[in-house]
């Protein structure tokens, strides 16, 4: 985020991430914090993404790079991981009321 106005919309994201994750099923769960340890543990972080630092000390260019990789692999698992992440991310983007605008939604209008 280049200002205080992207982080917050960084930390609603991932707040509206974990309110949804707390919901998931269980098998649901357990399959996206698989994918989380893979992406979290340097050997493993290092093998099927490339990058050696932790993601907060890598650049937008080398995350763009994983993320464009892992879209066009060879591998159902890698282009499985890629539809994972970004439907994760963009869900929990569009949930929140703020950013509705960006996409012209407006909400019926409920009467009681």
């Amino acid at each position: 985020a280049a200002d205080a106005a992207g982080a917050k919309q960084i930390e609603a994201t991932i707040r509206s991430l974990d309110a949804f994750l707390v919901t998931t099923s269980v098998p649901g769960q357990k399959q996206i914090l698989q994918l989380f340890d893979l992406l979290s543990m340097p050997l493993t972080r290092y093998s099927v993404v490339g990058l050696a630092q932790d993601w907060g000390k890598s650049s937008a260019e080398e995350i763009e790079a994983f993320l464009d990789a892992w879209s066009k692999s060879r591998f159902e698992l890698l282009r499985g991981g890629y539809l994972a992440l970004s439907q994760l991310i963009g869900m929990s983007w569009y949930m929140q009321p703020e950013s509705w605008v960006a996409i012209g939604y407006q909400p019926p209008l409920v009467t009681a």
